[in-house]
């Protein structure tokens, strides 16, 4: 999955719940809450993430299958020692 993919499906997540289409459609109801210019939505500048369609899933392994994360494989890191 690419990051622009990911970026739409959270997006397009975000109207389709009544808790964060609240804080979307009214920032002024809690100022923790706010949307970025990516169009991400945010508390204490953390991106708010929805459940919805395993999104927490594809963003773990987003990070942490990208080849430039992580570790080396077991028997690679057991093999430089």
């Amino acid at each position: 999955m690419d990051l622009e993919t990911l970026h739409n499906d959270i997006c397009n997540s975000l109207h389709s719940d009544l808790f964060t289409i609240r804080y979307i459609e009214n920032p002024k109801l809690n100022p923790q809450w706010k949307l970025d210019n990516d169009g991400l939505l945010q508390c204490d500048n953390c991106i708010y993430i929805l459940d919805d369609n395993d999104l927490h899933l594809k963003v773990l392994q987003y990070k942490h299958d990208h080849i430039l994360s992580g570790h080396y494989n077991q028997n690679k890191a057991l093999c430089q020692v």
